[in-house]
């Protein structure tokens, strides 16, 4: 879990309704397509579509207003989804020693006052992965500030699989 204020704030893209539409409708058009395809790695938009109704169910349940699916954060998470399965780590920190998201955000020139990244992994089956990983930042109080804090609004899931192992990376922002 990381949770960064910035002191910055900038043209907001918010795509609100129309993508939360539109990614019911076809997720395709809303989520990212992988950027660069390798053996046994793959982008998960099923597992993605599913983990942010997962998320939003528990926000709902919670009273609290369900995430816009942001399809620039949905591009960048799987990004980062994809770094972490090709170098094999899982870290909120790249193996550069960089916080990995804010430094997506900041070269995709993504206006936020408030950044939040949740990472998860698992191996179980697509039928319960995606409930798995929301369970488990349910079940931990750093991950689960994240995911019912207010001061987030738009989000953006990337899940990618190899070898049966599924990379969970939900970025959060707020303004």
């Amino acid at each position: 879990m990381r949770r960064m204020p910035a002191s910055r704030r900038g043209l907001v893209l918010l795509l609100g309704v129309f993508i939360a539409a539109l990614s019911a409708l076809s997720p395709s058009l809303v989520l990212a397509k992988p950027m660069v395809e390798a053996p046994n790695l793959s982008a998960r938009d099923d597992l993605e579509v599913q983990t942010i109704l997962d998320v939003n169910a528990a926000r709902m349940a919670r009273g609290l207003a369900p995430l816009y699916a942001d399809a620039s954060l949905g591009e960048l998470a799987r990004e980062r989804s994809f770094d972490m399965a090709a170098h094999n780590y899982f870290s909120h920190y790249a193996p550069d020693g960089t916080a990995f998201y804010v430094r997506l955000l900041d070269d995709s020139h993504i206006a936020y006052t408030y950044a939040g990244e949740n990472l998860a992994w698992n191996t179980y089956g697509d039928d319960v992965s995606a409930q798995t990983a929301v369970n488990g930042w349910i079940a931990s109080p750093p991950h689960a500030e994240n995911l019912f804090s207010a001061d987030y609004t738009r989000a953006g899931i990337g899940v990618v699989s190899i070898a049966g192992k599924k990379y969970f990376t939900l970025i959060f922002v707020g303004d």
